[in-house]
Formats: C-alpha cells, sequence, structure tokens
C-alpha cells in the first residue's frame, strides 16, 4: 500500500492478512453487497469475467478501460509468473471519488475496520477490493488485486508469499524489476548485514510479525523467485501448484536448498547483480 509515509504503507498492506478475521466479524460481505448494495446504488458498474467493479462516480469509457487494463493485464502477469490456476473466484471492486466517501462507506458496513486508503477483505463470501481513486489509486489497486487474485484462486497462501507477491505486483511492469523504494534501503539493510532470512520469514504467522524490514525482504526474496536463476522460480511455480492442489506444502527454502545449500549467498549474489 502507499500512503502519507512507509509507516502508513505497511499498515495498509497488512490488512490483507486479517480478511479472514475481519470477515468473521463482519459476516460474509458477498451477502452484504447483494441485500444493501444493489446495481441502483452505483452509478458506474463494469462487469469482466470474475472481476465486477463498481464506483460511486462516473468513470468514463477511456478510464473505465483503463482500470479494467490494469485489473486484467495484472492478473495475466501474475499467472504467467506464478502458474496461477486461474479462472478463480469472483471479486468485488469498489471505488470511491474521495477518502470522505470511502470512510463513510467502511463506517456503515465495516465500522470496526482500520481505515486505510485501499482495503482487500475476504471473508466467507467473495472476496472485496475498497480503493479511493486519488494519486496512490494504481498502486494500491495493483497491491490488493494482487491479494485479491491468490486468495480467489489458493485455498491459502503463506504470509511472507502474499506480501512479497503483493509488493512486487503493486508497481507498474517497467518498475517491477528494479524502480521499487524498497531496493535503496534493502541495499542498505545487505550493507549494515541486517539480512532476514526465508527461514525466518516462513516462521511468520501473523502481521503483527511483520515490520518494515520483513516486508522489504519478503519482497526481496520474491524478487529472487521470480528473476534469479531458474531453479529459484520452479521452486515457487511448485509452491503455487502444491498450494492450489492442497497437497502437504514444502516450504521454499526447503526446496531452494535442494538447488543451492546456501541460499542466503544465493540471493545475496543476485542483488550483488541486480542493478
Amino acid at each position: 500500500m502507499t500512503g502519507l509515509n512507509e509507516s502508513q504503507r505497511r499498515w495498509a498492506a497488512r490488512l490483507a492478512s486479517l480478511g479472514c478475521l475481519l470477515g468473521c466479524l463482519f459476516g460474509a460481505g458477498g451477502r452484504l453487497y447483494a441485500q444493501q448494495d444493489r446495481p441502483r446504488s452505483w452509478p458506474w458498474e463494469r462487469t469482466v469475467g470474475p472481476f465486477l467493479l463498481h464506483a460511486d462516480f462516473p468513470v468514463g469509457d477511456t478510464a473505465a478501460e483503463s482500470i479494467v487494463g490494469e485489473i486484467v493485464s495484472l492478473r495475466d502477469s501474475l499467472a504467467k509468473a506464478t502458474n496461477l490456476p486461474l479462472p478463480g473466484d469472483r471479486v468485488y471492486f469498489f471505488f470511491f471519488s474521495t477518502d470522505h466517501n470511502y470512510r463513510r462507506y467502511l463506517q456503515r458496513w465495516f465500522p470496526d475496520a482500520p481505515q486505510r486508503p485501499a482495503l482487500y477483505i475476504k471473508g466467507r463470501g467473495p472476496g472485496m477490493v475498497f480503493a479511493v481513486a486519488d494519486r496512490d489509486f494504481r498502486v494500491d489497486l495493483r497491491h490488493e488485486t494482487t491479494h485479491a487474485l491468490l486468495h480467489s484462486a489458493l485455498p491459502a497462501v503463506p504470509l511472507w508469499l502474499d506480501e512479497g507477491l503483493a509488493e512486487y505486483f503493486e508497481r507498474a511492469p517497467s518498475e517491477r524489476y528494479n524502480g521499487h523504494s524498497h531496493l535503496r534501503r534493502l541495499r542498505m539493510n545487505l550493507f549494515l548485514h541486517q539480512h532476514v532470512t526465508l527461514e525466518k520469514l516462513e516462521s511468520l504467522r501473523t502481521a503483527a510479525d511483520m515490520g518494515d524490514r520483513e516486508y522489504r525482504f519478503a519482497w526481496a526474496w520474491t524478487h529472487l523467485l521470480l528473476h534469479g536463476p531458474e531453479p529459484a522460480r520452479t521452486a515457487l511455480v511448485e509452491m503455487i501448484d502444491d498450494l492450489g492442489r492442497q497437497r502437504p506444502i514444502t516450504p521454499i527454502s526447503q526446496r531452494l536448498k535442494a538447488f543451492d545449500d546456501d541460499a542466503d549467498a544465493l540471493f545475496r549474489e543476485h542483488w550483488r547483480r541486480t542493478p
């Protein structure tokens, strides 16, 4: 997520891991939508495959095509990178013209939810993405949509990988390889030997266990899986396949050791070579 500062941005991202809890607190969001917010409540709507988009303001044709294109492009990029099984379940999108409207809507239907610039919530019903059409809209949309796509297609996703993929795909395609704001601080962490191992990330179970550094290294390890040696990407693809088929999960750290006994050295070499 993006916000006024990195700390606020991280809190917004952490809400993805609270989806099930929010669903229990607030009930099945899909039924709430179906019962209370019929199409007449939304000035703009669009259905594209499993995606149902709504906005509380009229969206012109050009802007609408751009938004739809953003979601479809992200879906295709994520599926290509990870072999994510698609199509998944339905995903509802709710866009708001102002922060005031967004907060008022959340206060009405999700009064206990932390109010951040964007949210992904999935309870017992379909996943829902909420975002404000402000300057950070595209980044917020890509981040939360990544969570939505993963959880629409998979019964569960390890916390670190869920956040690592969302952090990676929140950037525009041209910025994903070496244009993320994480990069400068990551290099400083590595220079100061402030390393977070993959085993450490895999041990994290709740968002409360993750600070800024953990989010940064979740992104950095995901970057290795996507852009490092081919066996690294194979480890990611096999993990996604096992998650989709609900097989017993072998952690990616163990999968990497079959290729290289020293995954941390592999990580450092990857970032030494990345411009």
